[in-house]
This record gives C-alpha cells, structure tokens and sequence, in this order.
C-alpha cells in the first residue's frame, strides 16, 4: 500500500537537513526504548488477566463441589423422613405403654394414702385441736405454727377424695359408698380448718395491733395457694373443651397436671368470713339503741379500725387484691345498712336527718384524709348516691324552713302586739329590753338553722336557707312592722285617737328601739355572712354578697322608715307655727319660728341619747332637711314679701335655725351648706331686673344643682310681679336648668320642694 502523502509530508518535514539526518540514530533508540515500555505494559496486564480467569475457574469447581454436598444432604433429610414415619407410631406405642406404667404407679400410691387415710386424719385432727382455742377466741398474739401444715395435709386429704371420687363414679354402686363412707369424717376436719379461719378473721384487727402479721402471712400464703390452684383447675377444663383430639390419652395427660376436680375457692370463702364478721359487729351496735348514740358509737373507733385494716392490707396482702378496697366497702356497705336502717324508722324525728347528713358528710372527709383518696374515689364508698343525699337535704331544709318560720311567728307575735297596746313603758335603761325587739331572736334563729346546714356539708342547700332567710323573713319582717308602724304614725297625728290611749306619747321612744333593733339585725347579719364565707368555697362568695345585700335592704329600709316616723311626729307638732312663716306677724315676732325648734329640741336631745349614733345623724339630716323645706314651703301661701323687713328677719330666723341644729352635731358643716338658701332667698328678693335673676341663676345651680324653677316662682308670686315677668325669668331659669351639667351631680333637700 502506497505510503499516504500526508505521512510523506511529516517525513519530509522532519528531514530538512544534515542534522536531521545525523539525529536518526538516536530517534532509532527512543522508538526502541518505546516499544520496549510498552511490551512490558502488555505484559503486565496479560498476567492479570489470566490470574483473573484462573480465580473465576478456581470458584467454578468449589461451587460444583458445594451443590453436590447439598445435594447429598437433601437425600439424608428425605431418607430421614421416611424413617419418621415409621417412628411415629413407634413413639406412640411407648407413649401408650408410660401412660400404663404410670398408672400403675399412681394405682399404688392412691392404694397406699388409702390405707394410710385413718393416720393422717387422726395427725389433721390433733393439729386442729392444738391450734383452735376453748372459748372461740383465737389469741392474737398466737403464732399458729401448724396452720400452713394442717393445710398442706389437708390440702393431700381432699386432692384424694377427688381422685377416688372420680374413679368410683365409673365403677359399681358399692364401691362409691365404701368410698363415702370413708371419708365422711373429711368433711368434719375441713369445717373445723374452715372455724379456725373464721375465728382468725374475726380478730384480725386485734391481731394487727399487736403486729402478728406472722398469721396474717400465713393465712394469705393459703389463700394464694388456693386461688392458684383453682385457677388451674379452670385453666384444664378450658383446655380440654377446646381440645380437638378425641384421644382419651391425651385428657388423661392434662388431668395429671390437677389434683382437684372442683374449685374450692378459699379466697371467697374468708372474704364472706371478713364480710359477716364486719356486718355481725354492726347489727349489736344498732339493736335498741337511740339514733344519736348508734352514730356516737360508731365515730368513735370506726377509723381506727379500717386503719388497722390499711396496715394489714399493706404488709401481708398483695397489692393486686385490693383488699383494703374490698374491706372499706364491706364496712361502708354495713355502715350504709345502719343508717338507712334508722331514717327508715317513722319514729325518727326529723331533726336526726340534719345529724345524719353531718355524718355522711363527716365520714367522706374521714376517708380523704386518712387514706389520701380522691374525691372521686371516695364516691363509690360513700353512704348515699347523689339521688339520696339531694332528697335528705331538701327534707333538711324543708325542716329548717319550717321552723325557722314557727320560731319567727313566735318572736313576732308578742313584740307586735305589744307595740299595738303599748301597754308597758320604756325604760330609760337601754340596756333593759322592752319586749319588741326580734333582732337577737332572729339572728339565734338564723344562727342554728345555719350552723345546722353548714354540717351537713352542702353548700348550694345552705345557699337556699340564706336566700329564704334573707328574701321571705327580712321581707316579712319589714312588711309586718311597716303596718304597725303606720297604724302608730296615724294614731299619733289624729288627735281624738290620742285621747283614747294616754300611752300614745310613747310611741316615739317604742320606734326609737325598733330602730336601733334594725341596726343590731344588720350588725348581726353581717357578721353571721362573714361566717358563712369563711366555711365556703370562694365560688359561693358572690351569691353570699347578693343575698345578704337583699336581706340588708329590707332591714334598712325598715330603719329608714323608723327615721321617717320619728321626723313625723316631729313635723305634726311643728308644722302649725311654720304656717306663720311669712305671714305679718312673722315680721314682727320671731315666736312662731323660736317655738318650732323648741319643739324640735324637745325630740332630738332625748333621740340623741337613745338612738343609735349612726341612726341619729341619719334622722338629723332629715329633720334638718324637712325643716328647712316646710319653712320654705310658707312661700306657697303667697303673702306678699315685705322687701324693706325681709331680709333682716330672714337673717334673724336663720340665726337661730342655725344656732339650734348645730347644738345637736360636731360636723355643721351640713348646715351651712343648707342655710345658705336662706341667702339665695334674700337675693331673689331683692334683684330688681329680670338680667339680675339669669345671671345669678347658674351660680345657685353649683350649690343646689337641682333647684327648681317653682321655688324661683314660689318668691318672683310674693313679690307680686306681673304674670308675664314672672313666666319669663322662669323660663329663662328653666332653660338655664336643663342646661347645667355637672360631674357628681347630687339630689339636694331642695328636689323636695313642691308648689
């Protein structure tokens, strides 16, 4: 093949010159030295490969070995299996034949402990009488060393009476009697096994405290034993009703794992011992004894008997039983019994219901407290459901209602009477009572039905008693004597009335004491609610507040009409001579102004002494008040204002208002404030323009911000101004009234005033 002209030229190139030609031999040896290099690469990577290959061929024959070994192996196991078959009924002939042999053994050893049954019933019976007491009292401090042994013998005794049993039942009618026969004196041996257990349970809180919990140990150790043991009886049965295999043999092979055919439930048997020993200790205490000290009884070793159980329970019960659950219930349930048992009796007065309650009540903290249970796991013990516990309390407070409302109607009835008669006089002694006073009655009244409810321990029935107390007797209080209290106000403003009883004249003093009665009831209300709050859950505050504020209202409000009675017999004397006030005569003689407040003085220095203090600087302000008003009120006879006189009498009459009321108070700071009408008065009077009146009419407003108009037209009539200036400036002063706004705004004596 012709050498390709591209190659020529690289030739061609690299032979330009001599040189290039002098240089081929050392060119020849680098192309050498390179193929050289690169032959031994080749080589290198050959070797590789084959070893490789040898590796991969080396693996291969390993491989063919490894697959005829397991092939080898495959044909043992299915030679095996083969074999297996055969073997089967091989193994089940000497599984047959062990059955047999067994048997044979358990044939003998049944024949042997019958022959021997006489001996060991005589060894179970003197180990019986060696640890059962002469007297039914098993000592507490007795260690009962046989106890378990006995229990072990007899445990063999009755596992072979089952067997024989069981066996005789397939063989012929004599044989079943022989069987009977010889162990009927068995059935004498368990019953005395079964009254040692008794015995044991029934001093079992004596045998805690004298800490034997040694017995206690053991006597749970049998019951643990039989639990165990009947629950593998149960077990068996299940297992043979769900056997499929119809091989009698293989029933036969389960059977050799229980000795007993039926459960004997021992833990049953001492739990109903410990349940009829609770109840039999709760029917001799409720035999023929009074309600009160059936409960006395039981308070007071009650707990420390279900104490000594929790202590019991703790160190020799295990936990997974409960027993001390099991035991509080017994002795709740009983508990139950006996109280249901005495408010079933129709005899039982219902008085006792209250002392029931507070049981029930006492007994549920009992147990929080001294067992640390949850109020929630105290109400499966407790001794009423919540249906039983309402209806108790509703017939409580039905109860308490009840005679809260004969013990008051017996408090009323004298005390009204008497102030209707008035028949016997006060004394100047307010530490000696009257008779018409009800506020100590009725806070001891309000006290026991209270004190009564707050044991039986429930808050919302209490709340009912309050909000009866509070809003049906306060209001009966206040309606009753409000009646009696006018009939006394008319009696003393009718004159002819008066003739017929000379004793009228004490009608004040008789409402002075009902007036400070009012105070005592609230005195007494209020701490009785303090009370009240401090045995209640903080939830109940509020609805506390509320019905006593409605109870307070009543009792206030009667003191405030006892106020305004003694301010009306006040005002029926004074009134005829403040009637002059105004008239020619007033100018001229300050008589009929002098008298009037004699007579007020004659009121208040004796209502000051007697009268409690708050009430009296109630009753000043409004006597104060009212006097003020009806000499005001004088304005509305329309005698004509004399200008020139007017305001020096004026300021003579307030001379001596003022002179007078502050004798009767230290603060007369109230009675500047409201003799200063006295100076609008003389203003009024004496402005001449109709400017005069608009302008001063706002200033009048900041000291009696309800001013009335008419009052301004009452003085503008007795100046015999002319109709149509009379209309303007009180209209003009109207609109200046409805426009006045001020912060605080309150009512003064001044609302009062009427035309």
């Amino acid at each position: 093949m012709a050498p390709d002209i591209s190659v020529l030229a690289k030739v061609n190139d690299l032979l330009r010159d001599q040189d290039d030609l002098d240089r081929l031999p050392l060119l020849r040896d680098d192309l050498k030295k390179e193929k050289a290099s690169i032959g031994s690469q080749l080589k290198i990577e050959c070797d590789k490969r084959i070893a490789n290959i040898t590796s991969v061929l080396e693996n291969l024959q390993l491989s063919s070995k490894d697959l005829k070994h397991l092939r080898d192996n495959l044909n043992k196991v299915e030679s095996l299996r083969q074999q297996s078959i055969s073997n089967i009924d091989k193994y089940e002939l000497f599984d047959k034949s062990s059955v047999v042999y067994s048997n044979f053994e358990k044939v003998v050893a049944t024949y042997t402990s019958f022959v021997q049954l006489e001996e060991r019933l005589d060894v179970v019976d003197k180990l019986l009488d060696r640890e059962l007491p002469e007297n039914d009292y098993f000592p507490e401090d007795s260690p009962a060393e046989g106890l378990l042994l006995i229990h072990y013998e007899l445990n063999g005794l009755r596992d072979l009476k089952d067997e024989l049993t069981q066996l005789s039942e397939s063989s012929r009618a004599g044989l079943r009697n022989v069987v009977m026969q010889s162990f009927s004196r068995l059935d004498h041996v368990i019953a005395k096994f079964d009254h040692m257990l008794r015995l044991i349970v029934d001093n079992f809180v004596s045998i805690i405290g004298c800490s034997n919990f040694g017995l206690i140990v053991k006597l749970v150790k049998i019951l643990e034993f039989e639990e165990r043991e009947d629950l593998r009886l149960q077990l068996m049965d299940h297992l043979i009703s769900q056997s499929k295999s119809s091989e009698q043999s293989a029933l036969n092979r389960l059977a050799t794992y229980v000795k007993r055919t039926s459960p004997r439930n021992y833990k049953r048997l001492v739990y109903g011992f410990f349940r009829e020993s609770i109840e039999t200790s709760f029917d001799a205490i409720v035999q023929g004894s009074d309600p009160n000290e059936v409960l006395a009884i039981i308070e007071e070793n009650y707990y420390e008997i279900l104490v000594a159980y929790k202590v019991g329970a703790e160190r020799g019960f295990p936990a997974n039983w409960l027993f001390f659950n099991k035991v509080l219930g017994w002795y709740q349930n009983s508990l139950r019994k006996v109280v249901k048992k005495l408010l079933d009796d129709p005899t039982l007065p219902t008085s006792y219901i209250v002392r029931v309650l507070t049981f029930d009540y006492d007994n549920a903290q009992a147990i929080r407290e001294k067992f640390g249970l949850t109020k929630k796991q105290v109400e499966p013990f407790a001794l009423f459901t919540v249906d039983e516990r309402q209806r108790l309390l509703n017939e409580c407070l039905e109860f308490n209602v009840k005679k809260t409302r004969e013990w008051v109607e017996n408090a009323f009835v004298p005390a009204l009477n008497l102030f209707a008669s008035m028949d016997r006089e006060p004394s100047d002694s307010s530490a000696e009572k009257l008779g018409i006073e009800m506020a100590q009655t009725l806070i001891e009244i309000f006290r026991s039905n209270v004190n009564t409810l707050l044991d039986a321990g429930d808050s919302p029935i209490l709340l009912e008693y309050l909000q009866f107390f509070c809003v049906q007797v306060l209001r009966q209080f206040y309606d009753r004597w409000v009646v009696v209290l006018e009939q006394g106000a008319q009696r003393w403003t009718a004159a002819a009335d008066a003739a017929d009883n000379e004793n009228v004249g004490w009608l004040p003093r008789y409402v002075t004491i009902l007036a400070n009665d009012c105070v005592r009831l609230m005195n007494g209300l209020e701490l009785q609610f303090k009370e009240v709050e401090q045995m209640v859950h903080s939830n109940f505050h509020p609805q506390l507040q509320d019905i006593l504020s409605q109870g307070s209202q009543h009792v206030l409000n009667l003191g405030t009409e006892c106020l305004v009675k003694l301010n009306g017999f006040i005002v029926v004397e004074y009134e005829p001579y403040l009637q002059e006030v105004f008239t020619k005569r007033w100018y001229k003689s300050d008589e009929m102004v002098t008298t009037s407040l004699q007579i007020v003085d004659s009121y208040l220095v004796p209502l000051k002494e007697y009268l409690d203090a708050e009430l009296f600087e109630s009753l000043f302000e409004l006597v104060y008040d009212t006097y003020l008003l009806h000499y005001l009120q004088a304005l509305n006879t329309g005698n004509k204002i004399d200008t020139k006189k007017f305001e020096s009498v004026i300021e003579r009459d307030g001379h001596l208002i003022n002179t007078q009321f502050s004798s009767y108070i230290d603060n007369t700071q109230i009675i500047e404030d409201h003799v200063y009408i006295f100076d609008i008065l003389i203003y009024l009077v004496n402005f001449e323009t109709e400017q005069d009146y608009t302008d001063a009419w706002p200033g009048y407003l900041e000291v009696f911000n309800d001013l009335p108009p008419d009052f301004l037209k009452a003085v503008l009539e007795c100046k015999r101004m002319k109709d149509s200036k009379i209309r303007f400036i009180v209209d003009e002063c109207t609109h200046i009234s409805r426009e006045f706004t001020r912060d605080n705004i309150t009512p003064t004596f001044m609302s009062k005033f009427k035309v």
